[in-house]
C-alpha cells in the first residue's frame, strides 16, 4: 500500500484514466454534499485574499488500485472516493463553462479533464460508471443539446448545474476559485498487494450501509482487472438485476436479496451455517458470509461458471414471479409464490424445475409435485403458518436424502419429504383442513387483494373458467358495522351476540362488484343483487332464507369441502402418514418443529439408536455415548449452567452424573436439549444428520 498526501490537481494531472467499478454504487451525492465541498474551495481563496497566501484543506482520501491496461495512459480503480472525484470533476467543468479566459479554459481542459492523445474512453480521465457515463461524458464534451429530458434529472447534471450556479453567485471570480481547488488536500492510497474487498468493506462500514447483494456482486467482481470486471458485471450481473427488478421500485434487493438466500440453499441442500463460531441459518443477517464461505469451499469454480448459472436460475426465479396465466403450471407456481407471498419456496421448486429440464422427471410429475406443494402450502396458510428458508431447506434435503433411495416415483418422495414436517407445520388432514377453512378469521389472515385472489380460487373452481376479480371486493355478508335494522333483525332471532365472532369468516364473506351498493342493507335487500351476480359464490346466496350464525357456520363448512378439492392430498399421504418413516425427523433448532413432542428414538447413525421416553433421557444417553466415544472436550459448548465438576455445585437445579468430575442439568426445556445435541454434534462434525423419532 502506497500513501501519499496530494492536492487535487496533482492527483488528476497528466495522462491517466480514473474508473469507477461496476461494482459501486451510482452517483449519489446530494446539493448538501456538493455546497459543502464548493464552501471549502470559498475557503480557500477567502484566506488567500485575507492573507495574501494559500491554505491547504484536507477533504478525505481516494483509495485505488492500479494496473496498466494502458502503459501510455495508466488505469487507476476506484475503491472509496468516488463520489468526491466526480463532484470535484463537476465542479472544474462548471468553471470551463463559464470563464471566458481561453488560456484557462485550455489549462481545465488538459489538466483535469481530457486525455488529448486518446479516443473513446481513454480520453476521459474520469470513467464512471455505465449509468453515469453517458450523462457524464456529455457534460465533459459539452453536448448539451443531446441531453434527454430523463437525463437532466440525474443527479449528475443537476450538481453540475449546482455548481455553475454557485460559481456565479460567489463572490470570488473563476480564476480565484480555480487556484483554490489546487489546495484540496487528498490522501492517495494506492493498494499493492492487499486485498481490495477486504479495504472495501473497512471504508463502508461507517458509512451508507451496502445490501447482501452490493457485497456480493463486489466479492466476485473485485479481485479481477477492470476490462474483466465490466465483461463479467454486463455479461452476468447487470442481467440478473435487470431480471429481478421490483416493478416501481428502484431498489431491486427486495427480490434480488430473497432470491440469492434461496439459492445457495437450493446448492447447498440447506440453509445451516456457522457463522462466528456458533450455528446459525442462512438469512438476511448471514447472506454474504455464507456466499464467501461457498466459494472459498469451491475453490475450482471459476467466476464465469459461477455467475453463468447463477444468472440462469435469477432469470428461472424471475419467470415464476412475473404472472403468466398460459399454462397450469406457471399459474400453481405463481399462486404459491406471490400470491401466497411464500417466495422461500423456490429453494424447492427451483430444484425440482432443473429436474424437470433435465429429464430427471417428466411433465406429469412436474406438475403433480408443484400440486403437492401448494396444497401444503395453502392448508398451513389457513391455520397461519407460514414456511420459511430453513424449512424449505429441510423438506429439499429429505426429498433428495429419499432420491439417492429410490429414483421410481419422485413424487411419492416429495410427499414423504412433506409428511415429515412435524409440530405446527404438519401436512394437514382433510378433517383439519376443512375445519380450519370454516373456522379461521379469514378476512383478517388474508388481508387486502390476498382475501379477495383465495376467493377466486374457489369461484374457479366452482365456474370451471379463470374470473376476472380485479375490479372486485370481498362483501361482508353480515356487515362489519351493524346498522339499526340489522340490530333489530338479529336481536329478534337472538343471533346479536352469537354472530359478532363469525363476522370475518369465510362463511360470512364473498365477492362482489357493488359493495358500496350493498353497504349495511339488509339481507333481504342483498339477497336481490346477489341473485344477478356474476360470481358463483355470490349468486348462491340468492337460495337462503336467513343469515345467522349457523348459516355462516354451514356456508363455511361448505367451503372447506370445496377447498379439498382444489388443494388435494397427494395420492400416497394416507400411506405415508401411517408408516413408521412419517415420525421420523431430522432434528433442527427450529423450535415450532418438535413443540409439544416426546422422542422414542435419537439415532445418531444407523449402528447408533438410543431409546427413551421424553427429551430429558435421551439428551443423558447422547451426552453419555458422547463421553464415552469422543471425551468431553465437548463440556466447551455447554453454558455454565447446564453442567459442573463437582456434585452440589449451586449452578444446576437437578443434577445428573455423567462421570465423576462431570455432572449435567437435567431440568432443561426441549428446544434447550435440542440446541445442546446440534451444538455438540457440529462440534465434532459428524458424519450424518443426527434424525428423531417421535411417539
Amino acid at each position: 500500500m502506497e500513501i501519499t498526501k496530494t492536492d487535487f490537481g496533482k492527483l488528476i494531472d497528466g495522462t491517466k484514466n480514473f474508473c469507477i467499478p461496476v461494482y459501486q454504487r451510482r452517483y449519489s451525492w446530494t446539493k448538501t454534499n456538493c455546497q459543502k465541498i464548493f464552501y471549502d474551495v470559498e475557503k480557500i481563496a477567502k484566506r488567500k485574499k485575507e492573507t495574501g497566501t494559500f491554505k491547504t484543506h484536507f477533504i478525505g482520501s481516494i483509495v485505488s488500485t492500479s494496473y496498466q491496461a494502458n502503459p501510455e495512459c495508466p488505469q487507476y480503480t476506484i475503491i472509496d472516493g468516488q463520489q468526491r472525484i466526480t463532484s470535484l470533476m463537476l465542479l472544474v467543468k462548471a468553471f470551463y463553462d463559464i470563464t471566458e479566459d481561453a488560456t484557462l479554459r485550455k489549462r481545465i481542459i488538459k489538466r483535469f479533464l481530457i486525455n488529448e492523445d486518446f479516443e473513446e474512453q481513454q480520453k476521459y480521465k474520469l470513467i464512471p460508471i455505465e449509468n453515469d457515463r453517458v450523462i457524464f461524458n456529455k457534460i465533459i464534451d459539452g453536448n448539451f443539446e443531446e441531453i434527454s429530458e430523463k437525463e437532466r434529472k440525474s443527479l449528475i447534471f443537476k450538481n453540475y448545474e449546482l455548481f455553475k450556479q454557485m460559481v456565479l453567485n460567489s463572490n470570488f471570480s473563476v480564476n480565484e476559485l480555480y487556484q483554490s481547488v489546487s489546495y484540496l488536500i487528498i490522501g492517495n492510497i494506492v493498494l499493492e498487494d492487499e486485498n481490495p474487498q477486504q479495504i472495501f468493506e473497512s471504508l463502508n462500514s461507517t458509512g451508507k450501509n451496502l445490501t447482501n447483494a452490493d457485497l456480493i456482486r463486489n466479492y466476485l467482481l473485485m479481485p479481477t482487472d477492470y476490462e474483466k470486471q465490466v465483461s463479467l458485471f454486463n455479461n452476468y450481473w447487470k442481467k440478473i438485476e435487470s431480471c429481478l427488478e421490483v416493478t416501481n421500485k428502484n431498489d431491486i434487493s427486495s427480490n434480488l436479496e430473497v432470491f440469492l438466500v434461496c439459492y445457495l440453499c437450493m446448492k447447498k441442500k440447506s440453509d445451516a451455517l456457522i457463522y462466528e463460531g456458533k450455528r446459525s441459518h442462512i438469512n438476511a443477517k448471514t447472506l454474504y458470509y455464507a456466499y464467501t464461505e461457498y466459494l472459498e469451499e469451491h475453490p475450482n469454480l471459476s467466476k464465469d461458471d459461477f455467475l453463468k448459472e447463477l444468472k440462469r436460475y435469477a432469470e428461472i426465479f424471475a419467470s415464476f414471479v412475473k404472472k403468466n396465466t398460459s399454462n397450469r403450471i406457471s399459474i400453481l407456481i405463481y399462486q404459491m409464490m406471490v400470491e401466497l407471498n411464500m417466495l422461500s419456496v423456490s429453494i424447492v421448486i427451483m430444484y425440482i424445475y432443473n429436474q424437470y429440464i433435465t429429464n430427471v422427471i417428466d411433465l406429469d410429475q412436474y406438475e403433480y409435485m408443484l400440486s403437492d406443494l401448494s396444497s401444503y402450502i395453502f392448508r398451513l396458510k389457513v391455520r397461519n403458518q407460514s414456511l420459511n428458508y430453513q424449512d424449505f431447506s429441510l423438506i429439499l434435503q429429505r426429498y433428495d436424502r429419499r432420491n439417492e433411495i429410490s429414483k421410481e416415483d419422485f413424487r411419492y418422495n416429495l410427499t414423504i419429504a412433506l409428511c415429515q414436517n412435524a409440530g405446527n407445520i404438519i401436512f394437514p388432514s382433510d378433517e383439519v383442513f376443512k375445519n380450519d377453512v370454516a373456522s379461521c378469521q379469514f378476512y383478517s389472515m388474508f388481508r387486502g387483494t390476498q382475501g379477495r385472489i383465495v376467493l377466486s380460487y374457489f369461484e374457479n373452481f366452482l365456474s370451471n373458467e379463470t374470473v376476472d376479480v380485479d375490479d372486485a371486493s370481498i362483501e361482508h355478508i353480515c356487515p362489519q358495522t351493524l346498522n339499526d335494522e340489522w340490530i333489530d333483525y338479529l336481536k329478534t332471532n337472538g343471533e346479536l351476540e352469537k354472530i359478532k365472532s363469525e363476522l370475518h369468516k369465510i362463511g360470512n364473506l364473498t365477492l362482489t362488484k357493488n359493495n358500496s351498493h350493498l353497504s349495511n342493507s339488509s339481507f333481504e335487500k342483498k339477497k336481490e343483487t346477489y341473485k344477478n351476480s356474476n360470481f358463483t359464490i355470490t349468486r348462491n346466496l340468492g337460495d337462503e332464507t336467513d343469515w345467522f350464525s349457523s348459516t355462516i357456520r354451514k356456508r363455511g363448512e361448505w367451503f372447506g369441502e370445496i377447498a379439498t378439492k382444489i388443494w388435494k392430498l397427494p395420492p400416497d399421504y394416507s400411506d405415508v402418514i401411517t408408516q413408521d418413516a412419517s415420525n421420523l425427523y431430522e432434528l433442527t433448532d427450529n423450535k415450532d418443529v418438535f413443540n409439544n413432542t416426546k422422542p422414542q428414538q435419537l439415532i445418531v447413525d444407523p449402528d447408533v439408536v438410543l431409546t427413551g421416553s421424553s427429551w430429558a433421557s435421551v439428551y443423558v444417553k447422547f451426552l453419555k455415548y458422547v463421553l464415552e466415544n469422543y471425551g468431553d472436550e465437548f463440556k466447551s459448548v455447554l453454558q455454565d449452567n447446564y453442567w459442573s465438576n463437582s456434585p452440589n455445585s449451586g449452578t444446576i437445579r437437578k443434577e445428573i452424573k455423567l462421570d465423576e468430575d462431570f455432572y449435567v442439568e437435567g431440568n432443561m426445556s426441549s428446544s434447550s436439549i435440542i440446541k445442546v445435541i446440534l451444538q455438540i454434534a457440529d462440534y465434532y462434525s459428524f458424519d450424518e444428520p443426527i434424525m428423531v423419532r417421535l411417539k
